[in-house]
């Protein structure tokens, strides 16, 4: 594992050569935390204060970004991205009829 951060990782986990797992930022506050089984390739970046549950994989440079949670058995492929939802806007729209 390479990075500035922490990480904690379930049995059997494989982190390639080139990964990041549990990168820092300006405000976190966990370590990443990676469930049983997880495979990250080399490119990828996990932040810290992720959770991810049993058996994630990823592709080649796939990005993890902070506060998110994956649950078990997920698929990041190549050079995908998943992101923390949106705030809710804080001026939503009326309903139209």
């Amino acid at each position: 594992m390479t990075g500035r951060g922490e990480a904690r990782t379930g049995e059997n986990c494989l982190i390639e050569p080139g990964a990041t797992v549990g990168a820092t930022y300006d405000g976190w506050t966990d370590p990443a935390r990676l469930g049983d089984g997880a495979h990250v390739r080399s490119g990828t970046i996990v932040y810290a204060d992720v959770r991810a549950g049993a058996n994630l994989a990823t592709g080649h440079d796939a990005l993890v970004r902070e506060e998110t949670t994956l649950g078990d058995d997920v698929l990041l492929g190549t050079q995908a991205a998943h992101d923390r939802p949106p705030s809710p806007c804080p001026h939503p729209r009326p309903p139209t009829a």
